[in-house]
């Protein structure tokens, strides 16, 4: 149970400026969830039933049946009522496993965007979208929580996942007020954080200015935390009310938690507030709970009064407006504190999984799971009795027949089955005899346990998995992946949706000024080493989206291979390949990205290689296959000039050169030799320099 957001001062003024009285709030709870009786037996005041008591009835079965309980066993007809033999299938969890696995596998991502292009507000909804991005995974890595894990939960086991968001300002240290020196620090970049002092009443020269005293403030606040709390919430914990109002969220929120019971008194009183009323547990006038996970409920394995101490119970009902907590030990309801919230709607967003329109919550809300909770308890059953027959046929039973042919009963009238292990036991009365119990796995038997297995097969939801061997052709393989996803799909759109509304609601609550809620100070997170704040007069009416990918790794690696084969058939542009078959958050860069990459390789790449070359290259000289010279640059050479290049002193001659053809031309690959004796000539074979001209 996190702290609540206002000031000691601030709840103390309004610890009874609320609208509900105890009897009010005990009737709403009532109608919700009823009026559930304590753990000692003694009956609530309210009825025994809500409009949700019935949905979270059938969570608890929903659960027993996923970790296989043995509340969950199937009921067996006489003579196995009492076989040890207990099978249940471990479907659910092998599902349930796949499924989340597929909904988690994309990460949460904020997308902020200013309504102008101005560039001081598209530069405020970057850092907004810095802030709410990085300050979500601060507080996810630092709380261990998962949260995309934990919806995933609620919506495949139980019926759907409950995140809630609450302001945690108090992580953050008190704010310090600007610092004084007498003197200067030597350091010079220190020493600008300080003006000194007009007046010197106390003896300090220098004072830091102000901008200095918000920044070190700022990274103190940053260091110590983002100021949100999340969590997600069991189903069974909560009774949410909806309406026909076009305002934002839900219309009021129940949530009812059971804690142990230590000294509950002693952390409110921390918050200004004074329990004093009658109650029937002398335990609750010395209460103190402290911020514990929820307990076990009395069903749950780990339940257990002595271990987990006294009950009490808890209510939190949000309004749009308001907030309420009260407590019961099974008797009447009592308020310990309500104020108004700066929300404007309750902190929580559902994200369903199987929604219909009903008004029942029994039939609008259902798990993804809903199809195998029908089929498994059918299939248990089959399975278990195949084990019994199995196990009879090959461990025979005995049965006693008596001389009259009647069949021998035990103590408790029914009738005497015996072991072979406990016929030795048994002395027969006179005429009576020992009969084998013939067991039979009649093939009738044997295709109705086929039938079952089929059907809960196919009522299992998609988790986007497809069988691909080497030879599946890309467009098969992403017809199938396709297909495979669409539940998966709408399971993460639904908690898109939900991760949506809380960051927008932080954000409004973030651009409010502190009389009315908000933080009143710029929030600030670290992006690696860089400091990213937001001013809450810089939050102005922004366009806040959030976008977990619906593709898996599997079907965006098969997607794009189809793309590509379709775009070099040139049936698709560049663009559209990178958007729809890529998925590139940003097409067009990639498609610029790529065309000055192809630019380069076609154009300047050559180009760059020549000069290179020519470079590298520039002291060789090649004999071509017309017995002349090429010097670099493909520049045509006399005997003379390469004699003269290679260090000899030449007397020019009249006339074109008179040199035979070395013997080594005959034998030349390519017609070209590098001439014998003469340093600097390229060797036999080596390319010609034609096409290296200008260098």
């Amino acid at each position: 149970m996190p702290e609540t957001e206002q000031s000691p001062e601030t709840r103390r003024e309004r610890i009874t400026a609320h609208t509900l009285d105890a009897k009010a709030l005990g009737r709403i709870i009532d109608q919700l969830v009823g009026g559930a009786p304590a753990r000692d037996g003694n009956a609530g005041d309210g009825p025994k039933r809500g409009r949700w008591s019935e949905l979270h009835r059938l969570i608890q079965v929903r659960e027993q049946h996923y970790y296989n309980r043995p509340e969950a066993d199937p009921v067996l007809p006489e003579p196995y009522a009492d076989s040890p033999l207990r099978m249940q299938s471990d479907i659910l969890r092998r599902t349930h496993v796949e499924l989340k696995a597929r909904l988690t596998e994309n990460p949460v991502i904020v997308k902020v965007t200013p309504n102008r292009e101005v560039q001081a507000e598209q530069d405020a909804a970057q850092r907004l979208e810095t802030v709410l991005q990085r300050g979500y995974e601060q507080v996810v890595e630092r709380s261990g929580i998962d949260p995309q894990g934990d919806l995933s939960d609620g919506q495949s086991i139980a019926c759907f996942g409950v995140l809630h968001w609450q302001k945690a300002a108090h992580v953050w240290p008190e704010y310090s007020d600007a610092e004084e020196l007498d003197e200067l620090p030597p350091d010079r970049s220190e020493a600008k954080r300080y003006r000194p002092r007009e007046d010197d009443e106390d003896g300090k020269a220098y004072r830091e200015t102000a901008a200095s005293e918000a920044r070190r403030n700022l990274e103190a606040r940053a260091r110590a935390g983002y100021p949100w709390h999340i969590e997600v919430l069991h189903p069974s914990m909560v009774a949410p009310v909806l309406d026909r109002s076009f305002a934002n969220g839900l219309a009021a929120m129940l949530v009812m938690r059971s804690m142990p019971l230590l000294e509950y008194a002693e952390r409110v009183r921390r918050d200004g507030i004074v329990v004093e009323y009658e109650a029937r547990s002398a335990a609750l006038r010395k209460l103190r709970i402290y911020d514990e996970r929820d307990r076990p409920e009395g069903w749950h394995p780990s339940a257990d009064d002595e271990a987990w101490g006294v009950e009490v119970r808890i209510a939190q009902y949000w309004t749009r407006d308001e907030f309420y907590e009260a407590i019961s030990d099974g008797g009447g309801w009592v308020i310990v504190k309500s104020f108004a919230h700066p929300y404007e709607m309750p902190p929580f967003a559902l994200a369903t999984a199987q929604h219909t329109n009903h008004p029942d919550p029994v039939l609008a809300y259902e798990p993804a799971l809903t199809g195998l909770y029908r089929t498994k308890p059918f299939f248990d059953f089959f399975l278990t009795m195949e084990k019994i027959i199995a196990a009879n046929i090959a461990l025979p039973m005995y049965w006693i027949k008596l001389s009259d042919d009647s069949m021998a009963l035990d103590a408790d009238n029914h009738p005497l089955v015996l072991t072979r292990n406990a016929l030795s036991a048994q002395v027969l009365p006179p005429g009576a005899s020992f009969e084998k119990i013939e067991f039979e796995m009649n093939p009738a038997f044997v295709a109705a346990l086929e039938r079952a297995a089929i059907e809960m097969e196919k009522s299992a939801p998609a988790t986007g998995q497809v069988e691909i061997t080497a030879t599946t052709q890309p467009w098969t393989a992403r017809l199938g992946q396709s297909q495979a996803n669409v539940e998966p799909a709408q399971l993460v759109k639904q908690q898109a949706r939900a991760f949506r509304v809380m960051f927008r609601n932080m954000a409004l609550v973030m651009g409010k000024s502190a009389d009315d809620g908000g933080f009143g100070a710029a929030i600030g997170v670290y992006d690696g080493d860089d400091l990213i704040a937001i001013e809450p007069d810089e939050i102005r009416a922004m366009a806040i989206d959030v976008k977990i990918s619906p593709t898996s790794a599997a079907e965006r690696i098969t997607a794009t291979e189809h793309g590509v084969s379709i775009w070099e058939r040139r049936v698709i542009s560049r663009r559209k390949l990178y958007e729809d078959y890529m998925q590139e958050e940003d097409p067009q860069a990639l498609a610029d990205e790529v065309e000055a990459e192809d630019v380069y390789q076609q154009y300047m790449r050559p180009q760059v290689i020549q000069q290179e070359l020519a470079r590298r290259m520039r002291e060789f000289i090649v004999l071509n296959a017309d017995g002349g010279f090429s010097g670099p640059g493909g520049m045509q050479m006399s005997p003379e000039q390469v004699l003269s290049a290679n260090g000899a002193s030449v007397q020019q001659q009249q006339g074109p050169p008179q040199m035979p053809m070395p013997d080594a031309v005959a034998g030349s690959v390519g017609g070209q030799v590098a001439m014998p004796g003469l340093p600097g000539i390229a060797p036999a074979g080596a390319a010609p320099m034609a096409g290296m001209q200008g260098f």
